[in-house]
């Protein structure tokens, strides 16, 4: 996984620098971006609704620094997570455009549970609708702070599916 991580970030430095004769539209630099995003999960047993919000800014064209901040609803213990990650979108192709990133995460539990660190990579597709993406992708995430904690696996891979609305 980490090479899978390194890799990605490699091709979005080299991504980054890349000259080309398009316009990046909403992914160039100095654009920001503003996230939403829901579904549901489950973990320790139990299922949660999730909601979660994010905002980005491209440090160059299509390279975004972002944080991104979820809750896990209707269940105990409470999950909160914060994540700050850099994603690289594809921004020449069309009309599809790829994306991959990588991020750290710190995850608050309620309850007495103890709080956790993870790290992962994300990949997928964004498909614009009008001046916005819906983004769907796969992520891999990576648990560190395991010792104290009952997973199953030290990682997980889920599927991801967020709005872009960008400015």
């Amino acid at each position: 996984m980490r090479r899978i991580i390194a890799l990605s970030m490699l091709l979005c430095l080299a991504a980054a620098n890349v000259a080309a004769a398009q316009d990046p539209g909403i992914f160039a630099q100095g654009r920001k971006r503003v996230g939403i995003y829901g579904g549901l999960g489950s973990s320790f047993g139990n299922d949660y609704g999730i909601v979660g919000g994010g905002l980005g800014y491209y440090v160059a064209d299509g390279l975004e620094a972002g944080l991104d901040f979820e809750t896990w609803f209707g269940n105990s213990p409470s999950v909160n997570k914060l994540t700050p990650q850099l994603r690289y979108v594809f921004w020449q192709a069309d009309p599809v455009k790829p994306y991959v990133g990588a991020f750290w995460r710190h995850t608050w539990l309620g309850g007495g549970w103890p709080d956790y660190d993870s790290w992962g990579g994300r990949a997928g597709i964004a498909y614009r609708s009008g001046r916005n993406y819906l983004a769907v992708g796969v992520v891999h995430e990576r648990y560190i702070d395991n010792d104290e904690l009952t997973f199953a696996d030290d990682s997980d891979t889920y599927p991801e599916v967020a709005f872009w609305i960008a400015f």
